[in-house]
């Protein structure tokens, strides 16, 4: 076990919206550090208003921050921004503990500035390794952990129910103004006393208090109105507290729950809070000092979440839906549909071009679903070789083949809890599809090499770039498979028939490309911007980026002209029609009849191949085909054109004996 560290207090500045999880990190900092005060921003926009207070003077300097991705208002990845930014954070550590799984997350984090990425495990033990991690990170950065600091963290809200066990260790919350209508609170308590005494005391907070004797009454007094707050018991008749939580969390309902516990011991209560996604515990027998300021927080809890549901909806009426933009009426049925399939936990089918944002719209709808907190694991089929699919798909015991030095879990069992993307779905091998339907149908996984089978609780996304008709046309796709991904169908539009959302796009990503490249472009100059709109981006957004990428740094800054995109830019749509193609036998022709549609399809690559410099990726974008489709096809031209040559070598050697 380590020793704890002995120095001054340790200043923690936490960013984090979940008190299960501050609590958490609370008593893993503890486990390391002998005293410990923490700083608590509930909100992104607190946070921001926070560091503009450091740069100004007027807030302690931390030793560390602890910074979450997901907080309502402002995203943790606009303020590891303004961190970055900021006089005052420059050598300050800044941790990301956040719940995502993404690669993309961890990466960009990085790239922001985040000098470590700790992702929230589900067990208590591994979440105690965030005390080693920060004091590790102390360590590197001098002892920061040393340095005198007359002032104190300001004196605000002191958390409600703190363990007796932990001695030095304080947690403030900064308030928030209430709103001025009063909050409706459910009491579930099957104890017909406990439960009266508990309505006196919500009563007499100025609450609306409403009363259920069990898990069932409460749903439906649910039904029949919302509240602000939760308070229930977990052990009661009918339906108890877990699974009245657990058909909360499945409906997508995120009101803040106050669980009653008997527990004595912090990590079975903390175990509840965590599983069951409550909003804080309290024990029994409630008691109205500690009661009234946990209920005031829960319900700001409630109403920051409402203000930032409402924020979304509107940044998606004027084009924005997390990472998507668009403006365009076909973007904005997009952005209703993945609304109406975010919450449930339906399977869809994501259809659409190469690189028009199926693995964006995938995430969106993780983000915006019950299972957001969960890991988001996105897979290519189309590249990932068939040797290596079912395990990296279904995972593998140590010794189930060569190189197999380890167990390692796949990403179904990684899945669990949250969200599975198959991108590319086509492109599975049919065996592996059939495997995959049975995992998905039981809902339970065996590893390769493996005997016994684990449960697992996955929503599957899963998307395209063919013609759904033609994949279960030429058996590209099983049909059982496309019945059960296909509940819910999204199909995005090709950037070609949503011009009018170039422009915004095109702003949204120079913001992103000035970030991540230090530039300072402010727009597209108008010439550029008519290029745009008369261009038909085969590439679709991907291309897009791409174009603005190349251009942005050789701009640096101002406004993006003519020469600051690549030379060939465009000149594709210049080629006359019909375009003179060569085929295998090296001779001319043109789309006219008499050819076979293998032999125009060849030369058709050929010539593509040609245009884009031998580029493979670029060439399977512009023909909407993948990556594995292309090499498959040229190794078919391969094999034909060594047949042929073979057979000019006989016939040469028959005619030369002759």
């Amino acid at each position: 076990m380590q020793a704890k560290i002995t120095s001054k207090p340790l200043h923690v500045l936490l960013a984090e919206d979940n008190p299960g999880d501050v609590l958490l990190m609370r008593e893993a900092l503890t486990s390391r550090f002998p005293e410990v005060e923490i700083a608590v921003q509930q909100d992104g926009e607190l946070m921001m208003h926070w560091i503009d207070e450091l740069d100004s003077g007027d807030a302690p300097r931390p030793h560390v921050i602890l910074l979450d991705l997901n907080l309502p208002r402002v995203s943790g990845e606009e303020i590891l921004w303004r961190l970055r930014q900021s006089p005052a954070c420059q050598g300050v550590p800044t941790v990301v503990v956040t719940s995502s799984n993404s690669p993309r997350d961890h990466k960009t984090t990085v790239r922001l500035g985040a000098d470590r990425y700790f992702r929230k495990p589900s067990g208590f033990d591994e979440f105690m390794k965030l005390g080693d991690l920060v004091a590790a990170l102390l360590a590197i950065s001098g002892g920061a952990v040393k340095r005198e600091d007359t002032r104190t963290l300001p004196k605000v809200e002191r958390a409600a129910s703190r363990p007796s066990g932990v001695k030095h260790s304080r947690v403030e919350y900064i308030s928030m103004p209430s709103a001025s209508a009063p909050a409706r609170v459910l009491v579930v308590d099957d104890d017909q006393r406990e439960r009266l005494d508990l309505v006196k005391i919500v009563a007499s907070l100025g609450y609306v208090a409403e009363a259920a004797a069990d898990g069932e009454e409460a749903l439906e007094k649910l039904g029949a109105k919302p509240v602000d707050v939760i308070v229930t018991d977990l052990m009661m008749p009918r339906m108890d507290g877990f699974t009245l939580l657990k058909t909360l969390l499945e409906r997508g309902d995120h009101t803040p729950a106050v669980v009653l516990t008997g527990f004595a011991s912090i990590r079975e209560a903390l175990a509840v809070v965590h599983d069951l996604r409550a909003y804080w515990f309290m024990e029994k027998p409630a008691q109205r000092a500690v009661l009234a300021p946990l209920l005031e927080r829960a319900i700001r809890h409630k109403r920051i979440m409402a203000e930032a549901e409402q924020l979304r909806r509107q940044l998606s009426r004027e084009g924005f839906l997390g990472d998507l933009v668009g403006t365009s009426e076909p973007m904005q049925q997009v952005f209703s549909l993945i609304q109406q399939v975010a919450p449930s936990s339906a399977s869809v089918l994501i259809s659409g071009e190469s690189g028009t944002g199926k693995e964006r719209v995938a995430a969106a709808i993780h983000r915006l679903s019950p299972r957001a907190a969960g890991p988001f694991v996105a897979i290519n089929c189309a590249a990932v070789p068939e040797t290596l699919m079912e395990s990296e798909l279904f995972g593998h015991e140590k010794g189930a083949f060569t190189g197999a030095v380890g167990r390692q879990a796949g990403c179904i069992e990684q899945s669990d809890h949250g969200t599975l993307f198959l991108d590319e779905i086509a492109e599975m091998p049919l065996p592996m599809q059939a495997k995959l339907l049975r995992v998905l149908e039981d809902s339970r996984v065996r590893r390769l090499g493996g005997q016994a089978e684990i449960s697992v609780d996955v929503r599957v996304l899963a998307a395209t770039n063919r013609s759904i008709e033609e994949a279960l046309e030429k058996k590209r796709l099983r049909e059982d498979l496309y019945y059960r991904l296909n509940v819910f169908n999204l199909v995005l539009p090709p950037l070609r028939h949503r011009k009018d959302d170039i422009l915004p796009i095109t702003e949204a990503l120079i913001r992103a490309l000035n970030t991540r490249n230090d530039c300072r472009v402010t727009g597209l100059h108008p010439e550029v911007l008519g290029l745009f709109m008369d261009y038909s981006w085969p590439g679709n957004v991907r291309e897009l980026r791409n174009v603005l990428e190349r251009a942005v740094i050789m701009a640096r800054e101002g406004s993006l002209l003519r020469r600051h995109l690549p030379p060939a830019f465009g000149l594709s749509q210049e080629l006359p029609v019909p375009m003179p193609l060569k085929s295998a036998g090296a001779a001319s022709f043109n789309f006219e009849p008499g050819r076979t549609l293998h032999e125009v399809e060849e030369a058709y690559i050929r010539l593509t191949l040609d245009h884009t410099n031998n580029n493979r990726i670029r060439t399977a974008e512009i023909l909407g085909i993948s990556l594995r489709t292309l090499y498959k096809r040229l190794a078919e031209f391969a094999a034909a054109d060594a047949k042929i040559r073979a057979a000019a070598q006989v016939a040469s050697s028959t005619g030369t004996l002759g």
